[in-house]
């Protein structure tokens, strides 16, 4: 019933605040992605392994946007 709303840069804030050293994140199988939007408005290619992995706040807002 509840919900925040918030911007790509908050996100990474708050992961940064909240969890400093990054979050551990186990992948059921590889995630990849070559056509991810980068900051400039051009892509960027991303990839996660099928294996636990520490990932910091770009990271985990590359996973969280990707995964789909």
């Amino acid at each position: 019933d509840n919900f925040v709303r918030i911007n790509f840069d908050v996100f990474e804030r708050v992961v940064d605040v909240l969890a400093p050293t990054g979050i551990e994140i186990c992948p059921q199988e590889e995630i990849y992605d070559p056509k991810y939007p980068d900051a400039g408005y051009g892509t960027i290619e991303v990839r996660f392994a099928a294996v636990c992995q520490r990932m910091n706040a770009t990271q985990l807002l590359q996973y969280a946007r990707t995964r789909a």
